[in-house]
């Protein structure tokens, strides 16, 4: 089986799972949750003034991929790139339904 179709796989049940555990958080205010169908090249999270970016390298899991901690006063440059990447998708995602 190739590389890509089993990774394919793989990530949109970690993705499920992972919807699945925030959706009790939903509704907390001040925190949004959004889904995107963008192609996914690096994994972005992002909360206050810290962005935590995780590259996907072809063929291997993001968990064997390092985790890059970017703060804005530390690294601005990078932090304006990476964030500016991040509004990009972040328009164009769509939040997750809140909890009933």
């Amino acid at each position: 089986m190739p590389v890509n179709t089993c990774i394919g796989a793989a990530l949109a049940a970690r993705c499920q799972m992972t919807l699945a555990r925030l959706q009790p958080l939903s509704d907390t205010p001040a925190m949004e949750i959004r889904t995107h169908t963008t192609p996914l090249y690096t994994s972005m999270f992002r909360a206050d003034d810290t962005l935590i970016a995780n590259p996907h390298l072809y063929g291997a899991p993001a968990s064997d991929n390092p985790a890059i901690v970017i703060k804005r006063d530390d690294a601005p440059d990078l932090w304006n790139d990476h964030q500016l990447a991040f509004e990009r998708v972040w328009n164009t995602a769509r939040p997750i339904p809140t909890q009933p």
